[in-house]
């Protein structure tokens, strides 16, 4: 191995699903840009299953048919319901808070009038 290999930056991209990995060279951003293009117009796609959580996948097969892709939809999926539930009670929690707030607020006014 010469020393310019030996001194080469390189950048691995692993398949989430079945753990195949490709070795890129880096030299930069635009060219691991280059290279990304490069493997996405031969099958590897990234999948997101939530924000920011958009894992790398050689091909299509392994982005929903792998079992760490079915594990981690049904993951999120869950996390989803969980955070929609929490958002629910939270706005049902906010509104009651808001009405004993009017209410005080309408007796205060009532008992002043007088």
């Amino acid at each position: 191995m010469s020393n310019e290999e030996k001194d080469q930056s390189t950048f691995t991209l692993s398949c989430w699903g079945c753990h195949k990995e490709v070795k890129l060279p880096y030299t930069g951003a635009a060219q691991l840009q280059k290279e990304l293009n490069n493997l996405v117009k031969g099958g590897w796609v990234k999948r997101q299953f939530a924000p920011n959580a958009e894992p790398w996948f050689c091909g299509l097969d392994c982005a929903y048919q792998s079992i760490p892709a079915k594990q981690a939809e049904e993951w999120w999926n869950k996390q989803i319901k969980v955070v929609r539930s929490v958002s629910q009670i939270t706005k049902s929690t906010t509104f009651l808070f808001g009405m004993v707030v009017v209410s005080f607020i309408g007796l205060l006014l009532l008992s002043l009038w007088k």
